[in-house]
């Protein structure tokens, strides 16, 4: 009696179907956890890497797996359905052993038995080389009578009391390096990408504030960067410390132009640089400004020599850096300011009608 391989594997494919399900779930959702975490625990690049590293193993196993267990599970229930019963044909003969090479049909990791079934071409012996997908086990002595049906050179049943069984593992199929090489490059790009992400939400974009002035105290400097950080921003400042016009012109026209998001400066100096064309201000209540042809304030007035009740209010400003004591001196937003720059511009202002910078 012969048995059909497609019973055999029948009788499997309940424990096998559910070992593909449990894999894929498994697989599935320790791929998914990982990429969340990437957004979450990618604190440092050094954390990030490591679990690049750990991650690309996974990944890698991950692979590994689908080519050991659920491609050789679908592959081999497509070549059984494909196979038309009506086309068997049963062979006998004597079992010679398996093939040391094996062969592949459609995407399928086949073994290649040898059978002497009495065949011969101009009196010499010729042996069938008859398939079997290798997810198969086969026991069989050679030498032993065989028996069994095949469609199209595959084989499709076995006698009873052949020692037949399923084993996934068997049909594993190699892996490209390359696919490894991909699933490497994909862990870095996720935690490393998720570092990025997570560190440009997490940044705070630094202010620079171009500071046109003789001299300044950098104890006043630090105390304006403590409270900037108290309100989630970030001050960087550079100054001119030079009375010489041409490289007070020559700073503005490079570095107050295409890098800082705030100026301060001397009214004369602002209009002969700007000429009023900087981004406009938010009003504040009791400070005078500067506008342009629209109306729109673009500098905010911290000194003005011929109002002393006017410059009192910002007197701390005087505390921090040198004034001259003959001009207006403002306070505008650069032409390349980001979007930090309107508010950090009003901290500003509120801090120097505070009494908060140390005495000499």
């Amino acid at each position: 009696m012969i048995i059909p391989i497609q019973k055999i594997w029948n009788n499997h494919l309940k424990r096998n179907r559910k070992k593909v399900l449990f894999f894929c779930l498994t697989s599935g959702i320790l791929a998914l956890g990982l990429i969340i975490l990437s957004f979450f625990l990618s604190s440092s690049w050094q954390i990030a890497l490591i679990f690049a590293v750990l991650s690309a193993g996974v990944f890698c196993w991950f692979l590994y797996s689908v080519y050991s267990v659920y491609l050789p599970f679908t592959r081999t229930e497509r070549l059984l359905s494909s196979l038309d019963p009506s086309e068997e044909v049963e062979h006998s003969g004597t079992y010679l052993g398996k093939k040391s090479t094996g062969a592949m049909r459609d995407g399928v990791r086949m073994q290649v038995l040898r059978t002497d079934e009495g065949e011969s071409v101009r009196g010499e012996p010729v042996e069938s080389e008859p398939e079997l997908p290798a997810v198969f086990r086969f026991f069989l002595t050679p030498g032993s009578p065989i028996r069994y049906t095949a469609v199209r050179g595959i084989i499709t049943g076995l006698e009873e009391g052949s020692n037949v069984s399923v084993r996934l593992s068997k049909g594993r199929l190699s892996v490209p390096l390359v696919q490894y090489l991909l699933m490497a490059l994909l862990a870095l790009i996720l935690w490393l990408g998720g570092y990025e992400i997570r560190h440009r939400l997490n940044e705070v974009k630094s202010t620079d504030v171009a500071v046109c002035t003789l001299a300044y105290h950098s104890e006043s400097e630090s105390v304006l960067q403590k409270a900037a950080d108290e309100q989630g921003l970030s001050l960087t400042f550079a100054y001119t410390t030079t009375l010489d016009q041409e490289t007070v012109y020559q700073y503005l026209a490079t570095h107050g132009t295409f890098e800082s998001e705030l100026l301060l400066l001397s009214a004369s100096d602002y209009l002969s640089a700007f000429d009023r064309d900087t981004p406009a201000l938010y009003p504040e209540n009791g400070v005078r400004f500067l506008e342009n042809a629209s109306g729109q304030p673009v500098a905010a007035v911290l000194y003005d020599p011929e109002d002393p009740v006017y410059s009192k209010r910002f007197a701390s400003v005087a505390d921090w850096i040198a004034i001259p004591k003959n001009d207006l001196y403002v306070l505008a937003i650069g032409p390349g300011a980001n979007e930090t720059a309107s508010e950090a511009a009003s901290l500003l202002i509120n801090v120097f009608t505070q009494d908060i910078f140390p005495k000499e």
